[in-house]
This record gives C-alpha cells, sequence and structure tokens, in this order.
C-alpha cells in the first residue's frame, strides 16, 4: 500500500505508468478527504495476529493445559508442511 498526497496530475500519471507495468495485474486509486489518526486497520490486525500467536484469546477451544515432556519422537518420520 502507498499514501500519496500530491496533486491530481502526479495521480494520473501514477496510474498511467501502473498501467504500462507488466507486473501489476490490479490497482485501485482511492481519494480520502482526513486520514484516520493512529494505526491503520491493517496495522491493528498485524497486532491482533501476533497477541493470538502469544496465546491470547484462544476463542472457543479450551485450554490444553501442561503438556508435560512430550517424549522423544523415536523413529517416527517427521512430517514437512506439504504433508510429506
Amino acid at each position: 500500500m502507498l499514501e500519496i498526497d500530491a496533486p491530481a496530475g502526479v495521480v494520473a500519471e501514477l496510474e498511467r505508468q501502473t498501467q504500462i507495468n507488466e507486473d501489476i495485474i490490479r490497482y485501485m486509486t482511492v481519494k480520502i478527504d482526513a486520514v484516520e489518526a493512529g494505526p491503520s486497520a491493517m496495522m491493528r490486525k498485524g497486532d491482533r495476529d501476533r497477541d493470538s500467536r502469544r496465546g491470547g484469546d484462544r476463542g472457543d477451544r479450551p485450554d490444553r493445559g501442561d503438556r508435560g515432556d512430550r517424549g522423544d519422537r523415536g523413529d517416527r518420520p517427521r512430517r514437512d508442511f506439504d504433508g510429506e
């Protein structure tokens, strides 16, 4: 995301250059009257995600409690992220 405070001619030129660029599939230009003070909606979402990874609100999932030592994996194969 880009925040640009510029005259209409500059914004029009940026849009023209964007249309020419083959790496850009889509773009959207939004004009706003006033900038919201404080963190943006995207930054607030990032804070919520970060808090949930730290053991924040677990929603309706119960706490699993102390799981203790789970022991050696032994000869169980390690699963990669792609399921193999």
